[in-house]
């Protein structure tokens, strides 16, 4: 029935990278019922019931290897028509799939170097760039500062691997 432990690391997509400091029987509307206890990277506190875990899409983050093997690879062409560009990164920004938001932060970093990036994929560069440095986020090796210059500097050596690969 527990997926996770006390001082597991796991990642929420709406909420970010936390630690699973307790596990505890509350009563919620006259029943019981076991919550993981997440003190989460950006200081708040989430209290997730156990038997909803999954289907809040509470789990194990993503390795930082794992991260930069999505980066690194090769970047799928974006539609020109913003319309169904925003529409299919936003269906992977919005997924809670954290490899989807890396996908698509790397089609957009990718087209910031081949194209020019509108208004809109600006917004939505900025949101993934969000969630990729909350899963990036090490309690308590590596803070959210820490993970959003790790992300710049991985963003930084793709594009220069592009230019030398011809990707540019």
């Amino acid at each position: 029935m527990l997926k996770f432990k006390t001082g597991d690391l796991v990642y929420h997509p709406f909420y970010g990278t936390g630690i699973i400091t307790s596990i505890q029987t509350l009563e919620v509307s006259g029943a019981e019922q076991l919550y993981y206890i997440v003190d989460l990277a950006i200081g708040d506190v989430l209290m997730i019931p156990i038997k909803e875990a999954e289907e809040a899409y509470l789990h194990s983050p993503m390795s930082t290897e794992s991260i930069i093997a999505i980066l690194f690879a090769t970047p799928m062409e974006l539609a020109d028509d913003f319309r169904h560009r925003r529409e299919h990164l936003e269906g992977k920004i919005n997924s809670g799939n954290p490899e989807s938001v890396c996908e698509a932060l790397r089609d957009l970093a990718w087209r910031e170097n081949t194209a020019h990036l509108s208004r809109g994929d600006r917004g939505l560069m900025v949101s993934a760039k969000k969630i990729v440095s909350n899963v990036l986020v090490r309690l308590p090796d590596r803070d959210i500062r820490e993970a959003s210059q790790l992300l710049e500097s991985m963003l930084t050596r793709c594009a220069r691997e592009w230019e030398v690969s011809g990707l540019r």
